[in-house]
């Protein structure tokens, strides 16, 4: 039974639902300073701060927890529903962070309301960005993929600049710690993402029962081990895109300034134009990935950072304001070549029976175990040999790793095996 294609509007519908995601996610990160003295009083500010940034690394636990639970989902009983547990979820512990008592009010229960929270946040926010991805894709047309991969990648890019912009403005207001919680409540319309979601796409259009057995978990977790190669695959993949995306537009904010004349001010500044970057190429590589082949512009961006790495951030030393800007132009395109195409290339590697388990775990695994180190071991890596070339040294070797994986594994990676995303 062929599954009926989806409209744009509800194309629109699930690319919102992504937008608001990302945006409910980067909130805690961008919300750290004004959050910091209200859940962690202390005497010394740095240690509020220290204590509110440990909390962004429980993803590492609970993210891949909610892609094995996600990912089964997804294949057990679909995308579509799959996806609506994640968007309440989401919504739903948005709304939590909205209510969330201070310390002043509850003591030390509200920090560990905010552990409990952001745990949580991060377990639904896994099932949403692959398995939205999936659904897209799978009820599209085959041509469209790269640019709809594209275009989903650039939502996620538009959470956080939608994100980066509330925060700015509640930061212009006068009692900024008053106004946190507004953010918040906005963030909790993914529940009205996922309603629209819920009522766009007809159940008939989900796989039907008798012709299709849904895998149960242990069979899920068989699909893990005799798929490994791709799971390797997708894990270094997201890997390398993210720790890209962290080089990029993370780490180097506060590494330019200590190695070159410029201020933290301008840094930011040349950021957030970056940001703005990021999203107008992503769409526009997807563009040149269905004229050409996004098999080999994902290869092309690991070689650029395979041999363009060291020297890029050898020249970040004593830099100008043009130069930098062009170092840092060089990396969002690097990134952009490879992350715009990733969902459309990783989709076609695996078969649809246990796609989003693999896919979930694999993303999860790589994003969170290998894309989320660079920024601080870039750094400390700096601190104990003073050289530039070393700072750059994790995210050129994991580089090469891909590109040693996707050589040996060239026949798949250049011509992937021709896997339908649509629904038989």
């Amino acid at each position: 039974m062929q599954q009926r294609k989806i409209s744009n509007g509800q194309i629109i519908s699930l690319l919102a639902g992504n937008i608001l995601e990302h945006y409910d996610s980067a909130l805690f990160g961008l919300l750290s300073p004004i959050l910091a003295p209200l859940f962690f009083p202390s005497q010394d500010p740095l240690v509020s701060l220290m204590m509110t940034y440990a909390l962004i690394p429980l993803g590492f636990l609970s993210k891949p927890l909610g892609a094995l639970f996600f990912g089964h989902l997804c294949d057990k009983i679909g995308r579509r529903q799959s996806l609506l547990f994640s968007l309440f979820g989401m919504s739903l512990t948005t709304v939590a962070f909205a209510l969330i008592p201070t310390y002043q009010e509850a003591g030390a229960m509200a920090p560990a309301l905010l552990i409990i929270l952001r745990i949580l946040q991060s377990f639904f926010a896994s099932g949403e960005n692959i398995g939205g991805a999936i659904l897209l894709l799978e009820r599209t047309p085959l041509e469209r993929h790269n640019l709809l991969s594209s275009l989903w990648s650039s939502a996620t890019i538009g959470g956080i600049i939608l994100a980066s912009f509330a925060v700015t403005c509640i930061s212009c207001l006068a009692e900024e710690g008053q106004h946190w919680r507004a953010l918040y409540l906005l963030g909790s319309i993914t529940a009205l993402a996922g309603l629209i979601l819920r009522f766009s796409i007809p159940a008939e259009d989900e796989i039907p029962k008798k012709e299709a057995k849904a895998p149960c978990f242990k069979e899920s977790m068989h699909a893990l081990v005799s798929h490994r190669k791709e799971l390797i695959m997708i894990a270094l993949a997201s890997g390398f895109s993210y720790s890209t995306y962290t080089v990029a537009l993370v780490m180097i904010n506060g590494f330019i300034p200590i190695v070159s004349p410029i201020s933290y001010t301008s840094i930011m500044k040349m950021n957030s134009a970056l940001l703005i970057l990021d999203l107008v190429l992503l769409p526009l590589s997807g563009l040149l990935a269905s004229k050409f082949s996004k098999e080999k512009m994902m290869m092309a961006s690991v070689l650029a950072a395979t041999f363009l790495g060291v020297p890029l951030f050898m020249l970040l030393e004593g830099a100008s304001y043009m130069l930098i800007v062009f170092i840092r132009v060089l990396f969002v395109v690097i990134g952009v070549f490879f992350s715009a195409n990733f969902h459309s290339w990783s989709q076609h590697l695996v078969p649809k029976t246990n796609r989003g388990i693999i896919i979930s775990f694999g993303y999860s695994l790589g994003s969170q175990l290998l894309g989320a180190p660079p920024a601080s071991l870039s750094l400390w890596l700096y601190s104990k040999t003073q050289s530039l070339a070393f700072a750059s040294g994790y995210w050129v070797i994991l580089a090469f790793f891909c590109l040693i994986a996707f050589s040996k594994m060239f026949e798949v990676f250049i011509k992937p095996p021709s896997f339908s995303t649509e629904t038989t």
